[in-house]
């Protein structure tokens, strides 16, 4: 075998890997843009489960403030000076309570407004200059 002949069957080995590459490429940038789209979707429906249950959880922060106000209306703490102490405190720390705001933070923190971390992809390698 001469060298030219080396050589063509080499430059068809690089052309042929070459379109392979292409192609992979290619079928890899659509699975990531259905990704995209699955993860938009996930997004979406997520919210309105999150909401739901932000829903179910300001009627139970509701319910146990109402309740433990209730509580402390009712009970005559003025007998003994340790639990008018720590009646007073409680009282404070239901004042203090801002339903909405711990709903914010907790939504914030946990929910729709914590910061995504998808899996990160080749995408900048794909992007990279030949």
């Amino acid at each position: 075998m001469t060298t030219t002949d080396s050589m063509k069957k080499l430059k068809d080995k690089i052309c042929k890997a070459e379109a392979d590459n292409d192609k992979t490429k290619s079928k890899y940038t659509e699975k990531l843009n259905e990704l995209d789209m699955a993860n938009q979707q996930y997004i979406n429906e997520m919210t309105v489960e999150f909401e739901k249950c932000q829903a179910m959880e300001k009627l139970r922060m509701e319910f146990f403030v109402e309740s433990i106000r209730d509580y402390l209306d009712y009970v005559d703490v003025s007998k003994d000076a340790r639990l008018t102490n720590s009646f007073q405190n409680i009282q404070h720390g239901l004042s203090e309570m801002t339903i909405e705001e711990d709903l914010k933070k907790y939504a914030d923190q946990k929910g729709t407004g914590m910061a995504m971390n998808w899996p990160h992809s080749l995408n900048t390698i794909l992007r990279a200059p030949p």
